[in-house]
């Protein structure tokens, strides 16, 4: 009986964390959808700037998933490639904005640099530096 519940508390366990991750975003073409949608929405896309930037983060996107996918590349390696990649996107979209939307856009990225800065080193065990 021991055994069962620790069966059955293990399996609660992971349909928990399984749920947990489906629920920060889904699969990559759902999240990208997402990140379009809310482009367009915060950057008042035209529809011709909606659809060249959905192709642009689509390239990316399989060029992420292909790098992924390439055993041969040690993961500090793959982790370069994939900021080049995302550089060049957002480079490739800075293109398409008029001079309002790129300072949206730029402000939009710096805001999404400072969380990303913020969730670094949590649960690695790092101490946090004090000047």
């Amino acid at each position: 009986m021991k055994k069962l519940s620790l069966v059955l508390a293990g399996i609660m366990f992971l349909l928990t964390v399984n749920v947990m991750a489906q629920g920060r975003g889904g699969n990559p073409e759902e999240r990208m959808k997402k990140q379009v949608d809310h482009l367009k929405v915060m950057l008042e896309l035209s529809d011709e700037q909606f659809a060249s930037i959905k192709d642009i983060m689509s390239n990316s996107q399989v060029e992420m998933k292909t790098l992924q996918e390439d055993a041969q590349k040690e993961r500090e390696a793959k982790n370069t490639d994939m900021k080049v990649i995302r550089t060049a996107e957002q480079e490739d979209i800075k293109l398409l904005l008029s001079a309002d939307q790129k300072v949206k856009f730029e402000e939009m990225l710096k805001m999404r640099e400072e969380q990303m800065n913020g969730r670094e080193g949590r649960g690695k065990g790092k101490p946090k530096h004090k000047k």
